[in-house]
């Protein structure tokens, strides 16, 4: 009888490790996959990171300038920053042959 009891309580502790194993796998496979989709993502978030911490000290400045007003400092970096993309880009456009080299 006692025999019987420990091969049932050793099939339940089997059974336990067993669905603790497969739910851990299954967990260990849905972490790698939103990592994959995150992934294109990080390098840019670490940018963003880094810009927002290196502009707020001139928004600070612009926002005292302005009276308080933090929209406007906001929105004047924001055109700047455009400004620094945009004209260089254009101005590269602009100087291009108009005919490919053959």
């Amino acid at each position: 009888m006692k025999d019987q009891q420990e091969l049932t309580s050793d099939q339940a502790f089997n059974r336990r490790v067993i669905d603790i194993a497969i739910k851990l796998a299954a967990m260990a496979m849905i972490i790698l996959w939103c990592f994959s989709i995150i992934r294109p993502f990080i390098l840019i978030t670490i940018w963003a990171a880094i810009l927002a911490v290196a502009l707020y000290p001139l928004h600070e400045k612009l926002t005292g300038a302005l009276k308080g007003n933090k929209k406007t400092a906001s929105t004047i970096i924001a055109l700047v920053g455009i400004s620094l993309i945009a004209i260089p880009v254009s101005y590269t456009h602009l100087t291009l042959p108009t005919t490919p080299y053959v």
